[in-house]
């Protein structure tokens, strides 16, 4: 029996949210009946050597900003290739440019919500707005990481009604456990044996929220002026 063949678009330049989720879902997946593939708009994208050197195929497409040169080459990749869904990872609707051309090729969308803010500023939020009822005609599964991030980009009435299917962000359990020798090093190479440490991993982006975890951190350090904030990320 041949494989699913899916296309995941796209892969983002830096591990976040999307970049471990699919990395996650790949690592999992049952590579018998499913064959994932990638799509990469960016040269160096942040896991395209981990993909490819697991066996997958990661197509390098023009810049989106492109438009016209990105569109035709993701319409012949489509085209060629027949995939039986393309599953597009969005923070919003603001561009709609993927799903257009997916629509235009005949080919089923699973549209993936992964936030529930554009990144934008008030351009961005009304562009939203504009193409969401385009985006959710488009798609034939509505997914989301939270129920929250199901209202951004398909509405309340969606995800109360069940349209919206909340596939939540696993954990690999054992890549997280307690390791006491993992954790004795790392402090010594801080120089922070024995103090209190209140950890972030998370992008330095306006969702994470930093000021407010600085905020919290400041009331701890009254109390126990022995304490550190260590706070990992890219931006």
């Amino acid at each position: 029996m041949p494989k699913i063949k899916v296309l995941h678009l796209s892969m983002t330049k830096s591990i976040g949210g999307i970049a471990s989720f699919q990395k996650n879902l790949f690592d999992n997946i049952d590579k018998t009946s499913f064959a994932f593939e990638f799509v990469s708009t960016y040269p160096n994208a942040a896991l395209a050597e981990y993909f490819e050197n697991a066996g997958a195929v990661v197509h390098k497409l023009p810049p989106q900003k492109t438009v016209l040169p990105y569109c035709t080459a993701l319409f012949k990749l489509l085209k060629k290739q027949k995939y039986n869904i393309v599953h597009i990872h969005k923070n919003s609707c603001a561009n709609p440019l993927a799903f257009l051309v997916c629509a235009l090729a005949g080919v089923k969308i699973v549209c993936h919500s992964h936030n529930t803010k554009a990144v934008g500023g008030k351009a961005a939020d009304l562009a939203h707005y504009i193409f969401r009822p385009f985006v959710k005609r488009a798609s034939a599964v509505w997914a989301a990481c939270s129920a929250e991030a199901g209202v951004w980009l398909y509405g309340k009435k969606a995800v109360k009604s069940g349209k919206v299917v909340v596939v939540k962000n696993g954990i690999n359990l054992p890549s997280f456990a307690y390791n006491t020798a993992v954790r004795n090093k790392a402090r010594a190479q801080l120089n922070l044996q024995n103090a209190l440490i209140i950890g972030h991993v998370g992008n330095y982006i306006p969702q994470k929220n930093h000021k407010f975890i600085i905020d919290i951190f400041a009331q701890i350090a009254k109390s126990k002026p022995n304490s550190a904030l260590l706070l990992v990320g890219r931006g």
